[in-house]
């Protein structure tokens, strides 16, 4: 069974159509890849498969029921991560991960050597948020991903910033996630050597 269905989606924002009729499924080990151009609506799309936009028609399911009958529940099943980082200076890297884990149900700090060696963030566990670069910025937003087991992952450009070693770190922690069975959302402009089992043009339509 088809894990995630997207059904002759619409966005409008502010009176206009963004796009429509976008339609699509995932299951366990999918990786779909969505580009399009400036101003087509994939951030939009990928914000609505998060629950934090709201869809002005058509259905998104999940495991076969509609997201909206129990939202709660279903961003439990998902990791968000935006082109935003979504960071407080004022934390250390330490204090970020454990303040994500704690939003995602966890209410113990627990082991984050995992996400760290992934992302090469040991070093800097201590560090203020304020002090690290975009890139180490970008590879502690993408950590999170490794906080708890979810099945679905919504990445938007989550190229931006990285050098090529962390990139091919990103395509490693991606392959293994869709090889043990979960499903990725990517939307990017980027080829950072993802191999997707989907890919999805999003074309920005006339308003209606």
């Amino acid at each position: 069974m088809d894990m995630l269905s997207v059904q002759s989606l619409v966005c409008r924002r502010n009176g206009k159509t963004i796009f429509r009729d976008v339609s699509f499924s995932l299951k366990g080990g999918d990786m779909l890849i969505i580009t399009g151009t400036n101003g087509s609506g994939k951030t939009s799309l990928l914000r609505q498969l998060a629950g934090l936009l709201p869809v002005s028609a058509g259905t998104i399911a999940w495991e076969g029921r509609p997201i909206n009958d129990d939202m709660s529940a279903y961003r439990q099943c998902l990791q968000f991560v935006g082109h935003l980082e979504a960071v407080k200076a004022e934390l250390t890297v330490r204090e970020t991960l454990n303040y994500w884990r704690l939003l995602h149900g966890q209410e113990k700090p627990g082991d984050l050597t995992g996400c760290l060696s992934v992302f090469d963030l040991e070093g800097l566990i201590d560090q203020p948020v304020r002090r690290l670069s975009a890139g180490q910025k970008r590879r502690l937003g993408l950590s999170r991903l490794l906080l708890n087991p979810v099945p679905l992952w919504l990445l938007d450009e989550p190229g931006t910033s990285l050098d090529k070693d962390s990139a091919v770190k990103l395509v490693d922690a991606v392959n293994r996630h869709c090889a043990n069975g979960g499903m990725v959302v990517v939307v990017t402009h980027h080829d950072i050597g993802l191999k997707p089992t989907q890919n999805f043009q999003l074309t920005r339509k006339a308003s209606v």
